[in-house]
């Protein structure tokens, strides 16, 4: 069963004592962030029940977390784009970005228990160790399609500080059944974040500011102005 995790009045209270945390965003209740079933939780809760926003918050983010609405990255998706999550940290290292699936089986009381995609067995299948090697046993019945679904997250690391690191979660090849619950994401941060260097082609380095790249919706702006300005 689920341990239930108080999403809405327990970081309410937390942020009365951390005043400097950018609104909307709550502290981490321990320093390797959300557990899965809390994340899960927030996950699949109604809007009604958790504070969304259609931003991540600028200002300083030390061991936060928000969650984050996904509707339009998942317009994005339909277009062939990839999903773009703005912040003012500044540059993430590319290099060091990656990310991971992880199946689970959703039962009729809306528990999930994590499987494991076997593709040499083609079949979900449970973990077990046996003499200290894992095993993969298939499920017997093998699970519905509309009773999967699986998460997948991101992680990063900012460039000026590799101890500063941000994890992306949300739920991917959700059915019909569970389409309300895909357009949001939970977006940790972890450490303390640091200003970061200015743009690699700035003229005067020792006095220019931290370079923050444009937010992606204000390009997209102006593009579709350039488009509709006729040529001169």
């Amino acid at each position: 069963m689920l341990v239930h995790y108080n999403t809405t009045v327990i970081p309410l209270l937390l942020c009365c004592l951390y005043r400097s945390i950018p609104h909307g965003m709550y502290p981490l209740p321990r320093p390797e962030g959300l557990s899965t079933v809390e994340v899960l939780q927030l996950l699949r809760r109604s809007s009604e029940d958790v504070h969304v926003l259609t931003s991540i918050p600028r200002g300083v983010k030390n061991n936060v977390y928000c969650v984050l609405d996904h509707g339009t990255n998942y317009d994005r998706h339909i277009k062939g784009q990839n999903s773009v999550y703005d912040d003012d940290c500044g540059v993430w290292a590319s290099s060091k970005n990656r990310s991971a699936i992880y199946p689970y089986v959703v039962d009729d009381d809306g528990d999930m228990t994590r499987v494991f995609w076997i593709a040499s067995q083609n079949a979900y299948c449970h973990e077990r160790k046996v003499d200290g090697k894992r095993i993969y046993v298939p499920l017997d019945p093998q699970p519905a399609g509309d009773t999967v679904v699986c998460v997948k997250r991101y992680y990063v690391t900012l460039a000026a500080n590799a101890s500063y690191k941000c994890r992306i979660t949300l739920l991917t090849d959700m059915s019909a059944a569970h389409a309300d619950q895909r357009n949001v994401v939970v977006v940790e941060y972890f450490g303390a974040h640091v200003t970061g260097a200015p743009h690699g082609n700035t003229r005067v380095p020792d006095t220019a500011a931290p370079y923050v790249r444009t937010a992606c919706a204000t390009l997209d702006k102006v593009c579709a102005l350039n488009e509709k300005m006729a040529p001169t």
